[in-house]
Order: C-alpha cells, then structure tokens, then sequence
C-alpha cells in the first residue's frame, strides 16, 4: 500500500559499517547518457555502479516510486554490473526500495554479490544473490548453496522494502517488516562482484529483472532489530511504502 511519503531524520549513514548506498533520489549521483550509465555510491567506499553500453543503460525517473526518483529496468539488455573488489564479512544487511514487474525473468536478479572472480552467485564459497525472483512467482527470495531459500510474496508493480540478512549462521528475508522467512545457512558472505538487474551467468539459469530500484543500503553485518526498524521506517517515510 502506497502512502503520501512522510520525512523522518534518520540518516543512513548513522549504522555502523556500510558498504553501499545507492540512492536515485540524489540526482548529482547519477550520470545519463543512452540511459543511466553510472550511478554512484553515497556510502564513501566508491563502490558505483556502471554501464559503458547505451544499449544496455536503463532508464532514469523522476517519478519512479512514490513520487521519487528511480532507476528503471524494462528488458534483458538494461542491466548494471560492478567490478571486482574485497571485503572481510561475517554478515551482511540488504536494504532495497523496489518494485518487480510480471516480465521478470525466472531467477531474475535485482541485487546480486558473485564471488570473486566470476559474475557466478549460485555456487561457490560465500556467494549469496540477496533480492531475486523465486522461479516465475510472485515472490522474491535469496539465492545461497545453489538453492532458492527464505521466499516472501509480493505484488507486481506494487513498491515494497526488502531487508535481507545473514547473521553467520542464519539468512533471513523480511518484506516491509513483516514476519521474516529463515533458513540455517553457516557461511561468510562474499562481496566481489555488485550486479544489479542481472543473470547468473555462470553456476545456474536466471532472467533478467524487470521493474524499478529506488534506493539499496548494504551494511558489512547484520543490523540490530532496533537499527534495522530505523532503517525500514526511512525506507517507509521516504517512498510511502507500508
């Protein structure tokens, strides 16, 4: 349900440990040209995402979800891929404002971390796919151990906040803030290769996503319930999701 957004004076930047901001409200961190073809971190970390091909830059909006700017992804040919860098994590929190469209490839991936080295996020050590499409439903879920775990349904076109976590032991995925989906997975979480919008090219089969990302927040651990409902209602305030 869409609501007239409300502010709120949380500031992302407050939790310890972010890895990546990406924010399309911020206009100075966009860069057009065919389409969107750089879109920088607030995070401090330099960690932007970028796409030379003006065949394959997706479209910028003004008025992408509820009222704000995002970026917009319509075929398999928008798409963004970052490359290769390296940090130490026991966990990891995920953020994302987004919608899904139903022309979402199956296994389509929003946010995905591959391991290093390769764009592969269905296998190997720490690999994780946070935000994907679960096969062709109306749901998303995390991709981990070369399975699709910890569902939650959604609406097409409809915005939603996605916060999924990894304690080091536990990997969860909670859809505006509702009762979080669970599964025991004991790994570290791999962040070598940031794609959005994309495919498992290597490791096993998925789509392209379809649909808009207004704003993704990684942090290097899993946040506290009190942090993470911090987080969810700037999320909330900022897009009009509830």
């Amino acid at each position: 349900r869409l609501l007239v957004p409300r502010a709120t004076g949380f500031n992302p930047k407050s939790l310890a440990g972010m890895l990546l901001w990406l924010d399309a409200s911020d206009a100075s961190t966009i860069t057009t040209d065919t389409g969107v073809s750089e879109w920088r971190d607030k995070s401090g970390l330099g960690q932007s995402m970028a796409q030379a091909s003006g065949s394959n830059q997706p479209a910028y909006l003004t008025d992408g979800i509820g009222g704000k700017p995002a970026v917009e992804f319509t075929s398999s040919s928008s798409h963004f891929m970052r490359g290769t860098f390296s940090h130490s994590l026991t966990g990891i929190t995920v953020l994302v404002a987004q919608t899904m469209e139903s022309t979402t490839g199956a296994n389509g991936r929003s946010f995905s971390l591959a391991v290093s080295g390769s764009n592969n996020d269905f296998s190997g050590a720490g690999h994780l796919c946070p935000s994907l499409r679960s096969g062709s439903q109306e749901q998303v879920g995390c991709q981990h151990d070369g399975g699709l775990r910890v569902a939650r349904a959604v609406t097409y076109t409809v915005p939603f906040i996605q916060c999924i976590q990894h304690t080091g032991s536990v990997l969860s995925n909670r859809i505006d803030n509702g009762t979080a989906a669970t599964h025991a997975a004991s790994f570290a979480p791999a962040m070598a290769n940031m794609m959005l919008s994309t495919f498992s090219s290597s490791g096993g089969a998925g789509g392209f996503w379809t649909g808009r990302i207004a704003e993704i927040i990684v942090y290097s651990r899993a946040i506290s319930d009190l942090e993470r409902l911090a987080a969810h209602n700037y999320f909330a305030g900022k897009y009009g999701i509830t």
